[in-house]
This record gives structure tokens, C-alpha cells and sequence, in this order.
């Protein structure tokens, strides 16, 4: 079999499933405002720009970090590579966790006075 259509295949396959999954995960949502299970919560899209761009600004910190401190202290490629990338995602999952809670206590204290 020819690895371009494996590859294709997979490609099509993973984004029909992935259009699905948010088709699905969208109409339940809207059911379960509509019956009232649900308050509707409006999560700012400025925020979720935000987490991404943080976390993928990272990953590039740590991609092309890890490269340099790899030929720098003569450490293999991937071994360096892949510490920096684990390293700097961790990292930037962190400053997301403090700045969205920091977002959410500062909203709690506007919504209260």
C-alpha cells in the first residue's frame, strides 16, 4: 500500500471524526440549555487565544531551545528536544492555570460589589 494513501486516509478520516465530535458535543450542549439543565456560561473567546497562544508559544521556546542547548552542550538532538518541550508545555500550562484563575477570582470580586 502506498504510505501517501495511508496518510490521506488518516487525514480524512481524523478530521470527519473530530467535525463530528464537536457537531455532537454542540447539539448536547444546546439541549441541555434549552431543558434548563444547564446555566448558559460564555467562556470569552479572548481567553481561550490566549491559553493556546501561550502553550503553542512556548512549545516553539522549547523546540528551538532545546535544538541550541543541544548543540551547545553536545547532547543528542531528540533527547534535548523532547526535555525542552516537556519542560516549556509544562510551563506554559502553568502560567495558564494562574492567569485563569486569577481572571476568575478578579470576575468573582466585580460580580460581588
Amino acid at each position: 500500500m502506498n504510505p501517501g494513501i495511508v496518510l490521506f486516509v488518516f487525514i480524512i478520516t481524523s478530521g470527519v471524526t473530530f467535525f463530528y465530535y464537536l457537531k455532537m458535543r454542540h447539539l448536547e450542549r444546546m439541549s441541555k440549555i434549552e431543558n434548563g439543565l444547564e446555566e448558559f456560561t460564555d467562556t470569552p473567546p479572548n481567553l481561550v487565544y490566549r491559553n493556546l497562544s501561550i502553550v503553542l508559544s512556548l512549545i516553539a521556546v522549547g523546540l528551538i531551545g532545546g535544538y541550541f542547548i543541544s548543540k551547545w552542550l553536545l547532547i543528542p538532538v531528540p533527547i534535548m528536544v523532547m526535555a525542552s518541550l516537556l519542560g516549556c508545555s509544562a510551563l506554559g500550562f502553568f502560567i495558564i492555570y494562574r492567569l485563569n484563575k486569577y481572571w476568575l477570582l478578579r470576575n468573582e470580586q466585580d460580580t460581588y460589589f
